[in-house]
Parts: structure tokens; C-alpha cells; sequence
């Protein structure tokens, strides 16, 4: 296990570095025609396999890494009728536990997430239903002190690096950005980096190349994986723009990445409102460096990363950063 990842092992050989979907097959033809690239990545199937949420819990109970307790309910080829056996796995769950959280294998950034309990089930039961999912996670509703997400890279050599563990931020069931600066004790840490390494290990025994990104629960009951994120992950460009800005992704300060809502706008406006907090290249260590903004005109979304010199400064960029775009206090 090397660390930290630094792109120049990327780029070293020799070629132009650029990050494609899994999905884009013709780009990465086009491109490699046109660029004479090496492309880092690996077979659709084999990033499918780890993204699917049941094949990734049994993989780790294969590895004898613990799992949330629970059941995985799958429509069979040969099943009539899926919505009976879905509704009578549910009921007899609940008679042991008030409520279950019931994820659907394929679901990503929050799709296909139920919270399900006896008052709700009838509400929930359609839309699970009519989610097009054809396997379900059934485990009881856990209290979560915190949720890690660790990120690894898969070299074409074989080599497995540390991007490192941030703390996942959440509003409700929705995840809205990262935190690094907010350190986990050594046994939790231990633990996660432990089974994060057996995982990418197996990953790369079976051809995986590339980021992957694994989401914990730590609770009062274990520590638990409860997700691959076998692909580029939000947080994963804070790690590149680090290492850009910095020489390393292992950046000694904090750092946080916002999903954020807001009125909108171009660019140049939402550059004028963030004012001086922008990066500028001046050597100030407390900035805000807007990265994902596709949709900014259209729809208001805009991904940020905040970096700073401690948490205190952390903190003070984040509110100063919230009354400039007029949002309030973020949970």
C-alpha cells in the first residue's frame, strides 16, 4: 500500500491526464484517436459489480469485514408476485425493529433510499415499488455517531494508494458534502483503512482500476461499510485540486466540499458575490474554490470546496460563504 496519491504518478507517463464516465465509450474512442490517451479505468462490468450495493455486502461478508444485520430480497426470474414477497420481508422485519432503512441495490446519491416504519409502510410501499428496482437492502435503522467516506486509487501497476478518510455531511438522508480536519480516533481509523484495504485488494484482483470510494457507518453497534462508490466520488476532484495547488493531495489543514442550492446565475455572478473568499493565487491559505457548476445557469447548483488553515477558519469561511449566497446555516 502506497501514499499519499500524487497525480505526477498519472501523469508521468507521458500522456495528457483527463477523467471520463465508465458510461462514455465513444468519447474514450474518440479521444484516444484524437489524443494518443492512456486511459485509467477498467471494464464496465467490473465497476457495475462493486456499485451494486447487494454484491458489495456480500463481498464483504466474504471477506469476514462486518456487515449492517439485515436480509437482501431480489426479484427471481421466476417470481409472480415480487410486491407480496417485498411487503411480508418488510412486516416481519418490523416486528423486531421500529424502523428499517430499505435501499435499493442500483440507487445512487440518495435514489432508492426508504425510511420505513409502521406508520409509514403504505406511503413508502409504492415507491419502492415504482422506483424500477428489482433488489432490495431490508436492515434496521441504526443510530450513526458519524459517516467516513475513504477513497483509495487502483493503479494500472497494481499499486493501491491512500487518498485519505473524510467525514461525510448530511442533511436529513441527503448527502450535501465532506469534511477533512475533523480527525477519527486511531482504532476507528485503524479499522476503516483495515477493510477499505481488503476491499481494494479484491478489487484489484479482479481487474478494477481506478478511484473508489467506500461509505462507513460508525455506530454504537460496529462499524459498518455500507456502500462502494466504485467511481469517481464528488469529494474525489477536492483530492486533485489539492494536489494541483499544494503538490499533494495530502493537504496539512482542512478542507470541506458543499453540494449548494442557490438562485441561478452565471459564473461571473456567482464570482462576484463569493468576492474575496475566491481562490486567487495569492498565497492566502482561506479560500473558496467553485468546481462543479454544469447546471449553475439552470438550475442554482454549484459544488464548492473550502479550504483553510484550521477548523476555526474553516467555520469562518463556511458562514461568511452562506451570507454571501444567502443561504442559511447549513446542518
Amino acid at each position: 500500500m502506497k501514499q499519499p496519491f500524487n497525480s505526477a504518478r498519472i501523469k508521468s507517463c507521458g500522456k495528457r491526464v483527463g477523467f471520463l464516465k465508465p458510461s462514455h465509450r465513444r468519447l474514450k474512442f474518440q479521444y484516444t484517436i484524437h489524443q494518443s490517451a492512456v486511459f485509467f479505468g477498467c471494464d464496465q462490468s467490473i465497476t457495475l459489480k462493486y456499485f451494486d450495493k447487494s454484491t458489495f455486502k456480500s463481498l464483504c461478508q466474504s471477506l469476514g469485514i462486518p456487515t449492517v444485520p439485515g436480509t437482501i430480497l431480489s426479484k427471481s426470474s421466476d417470481s409472480e408476485d415480487f410486491e407480496t414477497e417485498l411487503r411480508q420481508e418488510i412486516l416481519g422485519w418490523l416486528k423486531d425493529y421500529e424502523t428499517l432503512l430499505i435501499r435499493g441495490a442500483q440507487g445512487c446519491v440518495g435514489s432508492s433510499l426508504y425510511k420505513v416504519n409502521s406508520s409509514n409502510f403504505d406511503t413508502e410501499m409504492p415507491k419502492m415499488l415504482a422506483s424500477g428496482e428489482s433488489c432490495f437492502l431490508i436492515e434496521p435503522f441504526l443510530k450513526v455517531i458519524t459517516s467516513p467516506n475513504d477513497q483509495w486509487m487502483i493503479g494500472s501497476n497494481g499499486e493501491i494508494a491512500h487518498l485519505g478518510v473524510t467525514c461525510q455531511l448530511f442533511n436529513g438522508l441527503k448527502h450535501i458534502g465532506n469534511v477533512k480536519g475533523k480527525p477519527y480516533s486511531k482504532r476507528i481509523e485503524g479499522l476503516i483503512r483495515d477493510y477499505s484495504f481488503k476491499i481494494a485488494e479484491q478489487m484489484r484482483d479482479d481487474g478494477y482500476l481506478g478511484i473508489l470510494g467506500i461509505d462507513y457507518i460508525v455506530t454504537d453497534q460496529g462499524i459498518f461499510p455500507i456502500e462502494n462508490n466504485a467511481r469517481l466520488n464528488g469529494s474525489s476532484f477536492a483530492f486533485f485540486i489539492l494536489d494541483n495547488l499544494f503538490g499533494t493531495s495530502d493537504y496539512d489543514g482542512c478542507w470541506k466540499v458543499l453540494r449548494l442550492k442557490i438562485e441561478p446565475c452565471s459564473f461571473s455572478t456567482l464570482r462576484e458575490k463569493i468576492g474575496s473568499l475566491i481562490y486567487q493565487g495569492n498565497g492566502n491559505p482561506n479560500f473558496v474554490f467553485p468546481y462543479e457548476f454544469d447546471t449553475l445557469r439552470t438550475q442554482g447548483d454549484v459544488t464548492l470546496l473550502i479550504v483553510a488553515e484550521d477548523l476555526h477558519h474553516l467555520e469562518y469561511v463556511e458562514k461568511e460563504l452562506l451570507s454571501k449566497l444567502e443561504i442559511a446555516a447549513l446542518n
